[in-house]
């Protein structure tokens, strides 16, 4: 027959390590799911950054960037990749990874941002936002014309949020 004492003792230790263990695991998953949210954030932003740099005017749709720094772009800052097409489907600009390989295209891309996670070349964990936008319209004021739509894909190695979780 066990003591009151040690009883008492015995399932302090077992509530206690079951609330630390409960907490921890709570702690964790808000974590992880606000560093998600923020790395999603910055993809969001960076897909609506190259939307800026792309112009509709007469001659049609043009990437400034790719003019500026060449169109053989191995990634963007951050380490970021990009491809970016007309609605048709034709490629406007992209990084050499996402022109090496070929990305299965998000469904109901209309509903944008959507986002994924895909294994893209040596990239074990990239995460992917799909995003339909406008361009930059550049006509002259007055002048009548179709608003163009392009779609814009930004992926990023998820290898320093996971590692940053890790440490968690």
């Amino acid at each position: 027959m066990t003591s009151l004492k040690s009883r008492l003792l015995k399932g302090v230790l077992v509530g206690s390590t079951t609330v630390l263990v409960v907490s921890s695991l709570i702690l964790y998953a808000l974590i992880r799911r606000t560093l998600q949210s923020e790395f999603d954030g910055s993809l969001v932003l960076r897909a609506r950054s190259l939307a800026a740099l792309v112009e509709h005017d007469e001659d049609g749709i043009d990437f400034e960037l790719a003019e500026s720094q060449g169109s053989d772009r191995t990634s963007f800052p951050l380490g970021d990749h990009y491809r970016i097409t007309r609605s048709d489907g034709t490629a406007i600009a992209e990084t050499r990874l996402f022109r090496e390989q070929s990305l299965e295209r998000a469904q109901d891309i209309s509903r944008s941002p959507i986002f994924q996670t895909a294994t893209i070349g040596e990239y074990e964990s990239t995460r992917l936002v799909w995003m339909t936008l406008s361009p930059r319209d550049e006509f002259p004021e007055g002048m009548e014309h179709e608003t163009a739509q392009i779609e814009i894909v930004v992926g990023r190695d998820l290898a320093p949020l996971l590692a940053t979780l890790a440490q968690v």
